[in-house]
């Protein structure tokens, strides 16, 4: 006689169980089917559909063939939204709820929407395909509007070049993650992986951002938000080159050795600079052209600030200003670098090794001048808020100093002890 029974797992879907006839059949952790083992006509299919466990932002189905379907399952604004994303993987599904956010109530499942761009007498938008044109374009907005560095320019054109190169004849509105990161090389170093994924997200931004349609984009195809894949793209977390090999602390007798056979003023000022500030080497340039020197407040130079230099922490649409606190020798500096303008970082750090060479001791470069002044502050009293909170590490007061232009105290520095010595 034939037993039917029903299985109460809350972790599995609810589903009937013949004992003679049906094994328990597990497709994976937590969906757990039915499968029939007397044979049984075409039309049935050998397993059921039905749900699995649920994903970050709702829910997933997986058919008759264990093929999964992710759906969106969210409250926004006291309304219930259960809607199908057409997608069968968790990054694509990331990206249909990034667009869901846009707009609840005028989702539509990506299905849906390619249908109607593809229906017969509606003249979907053109493609959208990188080329040399659009290449080019991106490239020269990145140096005259966000003014990034040549360096990185000179990185990101090699990137585009390979992205044109991989991505040839692929419509950037229909474009898939599974196909991008299916063309970045499973072997690569993370750093690399990085770079070219950060390059092609930063396009997807440039190409929906309304103010180039007004600019570089006039009378040329741009993407919609809904359009834009490519922002669901998640930039591998590199490993920081200070991580790499814990580095022996520049003592202050090898930096007054380094400074005495450095040569070049510029070069020593950027130094000078470094040293008493402990800025990164890009937020220095950034200074020598757009930086600004206020003047300290009475009670702020009762404490040996002698000014605040003021320089750009970060540029393009999220511009942030970094207020630093100096002592004289490093305001006097400041302005012989602000007189000269621009310098290149390379032939600075070039010229830094060169003195190191010169004075017989360990090369070090320009970025190494910031752990320089962090591990002298340490071994002079300065607690790991008033270091954190000095080189804006600390996320508790970032924000604020960031948007109040607010300067924290100074702390011991290595040019304090270079100026006794």
């Amino acid at each position: 006689m034939k037993t039917r029974g029903i299985l109460a797992n809350p972790e599995s879907p609810v589903f009937f169980l013949d004992r003679m006839n049906y094994d328990v059949v597990t497709l994976k952790r937590g969906v757990t089917m039915a499968q029939r083992t007397d044979p049984q006509p075409s039309s049935v299919p050998a397993i059921r559909s039905a749900w699995g466990p649920r994903w970050d932002h709702g829910r997933v189905h997986y058919d008759d063939h264990g093929q999964p379907t992710f759906f969106i399952e969210a409250r926004r604004a006291g309304h219930y939204y259960l809607r199908k994303t057409d997608v069968h993987t968790e990054q694509e599904a990331l990206a249909e709820f990034a667009l869901f956010e846009t707009n609840p109530s005028a989702y539509l499942p990506r299905g849906v929407r390619q249908a109607k761009a593809a229906a017969p007498g509606e003249a979907g938008p053109p493609p959208l395909l990188l080329d040399k044109k659009l290449a080019t374009e991106f490239i020269d907005y990145s140096r005259e509007v966000l003014k990034l560095a040549p360096d990185w320019i000179r990185k990101k054109s090699a990137y585009l070049a390979w992205w044109t190169d991989m991505l040839w004849g692929v419509d950037l509105r229909r474009i898939s993650l599974r196909l991008v990161l299916s063309k970045v090389p499973k072997g690569e170093r993370t750093t690399a992986r990085a770079h070219k994924i950060a390059v092609l997200r930063s396009l997807g931004e440039y190409l929906t951002d309304p103010d180039q349609r007004m600019s570089y984009r006039e009378n040329e195809p741009t993407l919609e938000p809904e359009e834009n894949t490519l922002h669901a793209l998640r930039v591998p977390q590199t490993e920081p080159s200070q991580s790499k090999g814990k580095k022996r602390p520049v003592s202050i007798d090898h930096l007054k050795l380094v400074l005495e056979n450095l040569t070049g003023q510029v070069n020593r000022d950027a130094v000078i600079v470094l040293l008493g500030t402990g800025w990164h080497a890009t937020e220095l340039r950034h200074f020598a052209t757009d930086g600004e020197i206020e003047p300290a407040p009475a009670e702020y130079r009762r404490t040996g600030t002698a000014a605040i230099l003021v320089t750009l922490h970060r540029k393009g649409k999220s511009k942030r200003l970094k207020p630093t606190r100096v002592a004289e020798p490093a305001r006097a500096a400041a302005e012989r670098l602000q007189a000269h303008g621009g310098f290149d970082l390379a032939k600075v750090d070039k010229a830094l090794r060169t003195a190191c060479a010169a004075a017989k001791i360990k090369p070090f470069g320009l970025g190494q001048i910031r752990h320089v002044v962090a591990s002298y502050a340490k071994a002079e009293g300065a607690t790991d808020a008033q270091r954190a909170a000095f080189l804006f590490h600390d996320a508790r007061t970032n924000n604020r100093n960031y948007s109040q232009l607010q300067s924290v105290e100074r702390i011991p520095t290595p040019l304090d002890a270079l100026v006794k010595s």
